[in-house]
């Protein structure tokens, strides 16, 4: 992907940050020689990301294939694909295909995607990192791990698991275990009013039930957000629920942890015996089938989708990542000829309201009376650093618009312990 591919953005961009037109005429001191309209333009960007903290979206698919440069300028890799986990969207891992200035011998490996940045001027990853940083911070991927995504999605093959086992957040001991074993417990019933996917604690995405119960309106925590959206029956707004949750009881009042569900005479638990969340890998061995945390970027694109009304009615045709969060904003909804009518249009849709199953399939959380009223994703994502763009989609399905400067912050926040 080449820079004039990204030139016509930055009026668009620094406009949405709310950057006065004078500003971008001259936002420092030009140098001699400096006057071509590219490094004008490259200027422009610099200034207004520095001083207004813009937003920058970007197509996956314009991403795969882009170039990685080290320090010196020189082309070590291009993007492959990116590893994200399945409910928060965070990009965890870029899989790179290796250049000759490594000399890996053109290997697939996966690093951070902390460790890298999107310049969106140039349309170019670069790094600071190198050879040896990547040697001892990187893994080398599979040779086919491209024919391995669909397995590791439906948890058929493990190596996304193994490949990151060392640092893997389902791997991470659990504080509530022993307090959600001893505590005492109580039933909730009522309807679901919201599935939140927004609290960050441990660095993981939890989901919160809202529950409209006979004592009124309740809050239950029920797990990380990619554990829980990779259940087949995983709680949705407006479904009824039969829930059995630990009571755990601080200074600061109480919360309500989720243990179990009951529905149509089968149970799903979410904590084991000890207390301990079943994502995680100490209490999953009588899992038969846990859902993968990890999931590949290039499975997500082109995989069917369906509605809470209907299945199977299109498929993810694009997906749209923050870049400078790494975390997934939006998706691109290719809906079927025969669906409502609907036509060619692409339709955008936030990420939290959309779902991805334990098979290969993606579920949005939307009426047909929703989908109808779904804006369209624009050819140029970088438009989507409209705030009124952005708001005007997440207000279609009643979801308050992703803050992804609070995702970076907040994804450290401890968890909380009982009694805390």
């Amino acid at each position: 992907m080449q820079s004039h591919l990204h030139m016509n953005r930055v009026l668009s961009i620094a406009l949405a940050a709310g950057v006065a037109t004078t500003a971008l005429a001259s936002p420092e001191p030009m140098q001699p020689g400096a006057h071509d309209k590219a490094t004008q333009h490259k200027q422009a960007r610099e200034y207004d990301r520095e001083a207004h903290k813009a937003l920058a979206f970007e197509r996956a698919s314009d991403l795969i294939g882009t170039e990685v440069q080290n320090a010196q300028g020189e082309t070590i890799a291009t993007i492959e694909d990116f590893i994200f986990e399945r409910g928060s969207g965070r990009i965890e891992q870029a899989v790179l295909r290796s250049g000759t200035v490594l000399g890996f011998g053109g290997k697939a490996l996966a690093v951070p995607y902390t460790r890298i940045n999107f310049d969106a001027t140039d349309g170019v990853f670069s790094t600071n990192m190198t050879k040896a940083n990547i040697e001892n911070s990187s893994r080398f991927v599979p040779e086919n791990w491209g024919e391995l995504d669909r397995q590791a999605w439906t948890g058929g093959d493990d190596w996304l698991g193994d490949l990151f086992e060392e640092d893997d957040a389902d791997a991470r001991p659990d504080p509530w275990a022993s307090a959600v074993r001893d505590a005492q417990t109580k039933e909730i019933k009522g309807e679901i009013l919201a599935a939140r996917r927004n609290d960050w604690i441990d660095g993981q995405e939890y989901m919160t039930l809202v529950v409209a119960g006979k004592n009124g309106t309740e809050h239950v925590i029920a797990g990380p957000s990619w554990y829980v959206l990779g259940l087949e029956d995983a709680p949705e707004r407006g479904d009824t629920i039969n829930a059995k949750v630990a009571v755990l009881s601080s200074d600061n009042g109480s919360r309500n942890v989720l243990v179990e569900t009951m529905a149509d005479g089968r149970v799903t638990k979410y904590r084991a015996a000890d207390g301990s969340g079943r994502w995680n890998t100490a209490s999953s061995s009588d899992h038969a089938n846990p859902p993968r945390r990890l999931v590949l970027m290039s499975s997500l694109i082109g995989a069917e989708a369906g509605t809470v009304a209907s299945q199977n009615v299109g498929e993810i045709q694009d997906v749209v990542i923050e870049t400078s969060s790494g975390r997934i904003a939006f998706v691109g909804f290719d809906p079927n000829e025969n669906f409502l009518g609907m036509g060619d249009d692409i339709l955008a849709m936030p990420w939290d309201a959309v779902n991805l199953t334990g098979s290969d399939k993606a579920r949005v959380y939307a009426s047909d009376a929703v989908m109808q009223q779904c804006p369209t994703l624009p050819d140029d994502a970088a438009d989507l650093s409209s705030p009124q763009m952005r708001q005007d989609i997440y207000k279609v399905f009643n979801l308050e618009p992703a803050n992804f400067d609070r995702t970076r912050s907040s994804a450290r926040k401890p968890m909380p312990k009982h009694g805390g």
